[in-house]
C-alpha cells in the first residue's frame, strides 16, 4: 500500500539505514571518563545512535549484532588518517578532552583486543568502522 501511494505521489522510497550493535566490549570514549564495561554501541547508518551499558541501552530488533566480549571499543580516526598510523591516531584521540564515542557522532570506531590506553605494544585491531558519505565501511586488520 505504501509503495502504491509513493508511486502515485511520485515519492522516492529509501530503505532504512542498517543498524549494527556492538555488544559486550569495554568502551573508552576519548573524553577521559571511566571505561564502560559490557557496553552497547548502536550504529544506525554512519552515525552513533546510542551508547551505554547493556542494562540501560536497548538493542533494536533486527539489528546486526557484533560480539564485543573480551574486546575494547575506542574512537578511530576518520578516513583522512593514514592507515600506518592507526594505533598512534587512536591513542591521540583517547588523550583528547572531548568524548568521541557519543550519540550523533560519525561512527569512526575500532574494536581492539586490549586496552588502548596501556602498554608499549599497540593493541591489535579486530574490526574497524569508518563512516563516510552516508555509509559505514567495515575493514579488518591483524
Amino acid at each position: 500500500m505504501r509503495l502504491v501511494a509513493a508511486v502515485v505521489l511520485g515519492l522516492t522510497i529509501h530503505p532504512p539505514d542498517p543498524v549494527t550493535v556492538i555488544v559486550g566490549a569495554t568502551l573508552v570514549d576519548g573524553g577521559g571518563r571511566a571505561p564502560v564495561a559490557d557496553s552497547v554501541v548502536v550504529v544506525r547508518g554512519a552515525v552513533i545512535a546510542a551508547v551505554g551499558d547493556r542494562v540501560h541501552t536497548p538493542i533494536p530488533k533486527g539489528a546486526t549484532l557484533v560480539d564485543g566480549r573480551s574486546a575494547w571499543i575506542a574512537p578511530a580516526p576518520g578516513a583522512e588518517a593514514p592507515v600506518g598510523t592507526l594505533a598512534t591516531a587512536i591513542a591521540a584521540l583517547l588523550r583528547g578532552p572531548v568524548a568521541r564515542v557519543q550519540v550523533g557522532q560519525p561512527a569512526h570506531l575500532a574494536l581492539l583486543d586490549a586496552d588502548p590506553r596501556r602498554g608499549a605494544v599497540p593493541p591489535r585491531v579486530r574490526r574497524l568502522w569508518i563512516a563516510g558519505k552516508g555509509r559505514s565501511m567495515l575493514g579488518a586488520s591483524r
